[in-house]
């Protein structure tokens, strides 16, 4: 789960870097990361339960690639 997040994080950084990603959709990839990043913080704090915590991971990082990929198709459909 930790290689997801860090490949993620390193492809929404490419995209921000060349300017590839809109503002808004950066913000919400960034949301989305914080939101994440807490949450591992809280259930560690409050011994949420695993599988509880992996499903919430697993359908932030799932939003995380649509964005990339709507990014990449927005990158490659310009003319």
């Amino acid at each position: 789960m930790r290689r997801e997040v860090d490949s993620i994080v390193r492809q929404v950084i490419q995209l921000m870097q060349r300017g590839d990603l809109d503002n808004s959709l950066k913000e919400d990839v960034m949301v989305v990361l914080r939101a994440l990043r807490r949450r591992a913080a809280v259930s560690q704090q409050a011994a949420i339960s695993d599988e509880a915590y992996l499903e919430a991971a697993a359908s932030m990082l799932h939003f995380c690639r649509i964005i990339i990929q709507l990014s990449e198709t927005a990158i490659n459909d310009e003319p």
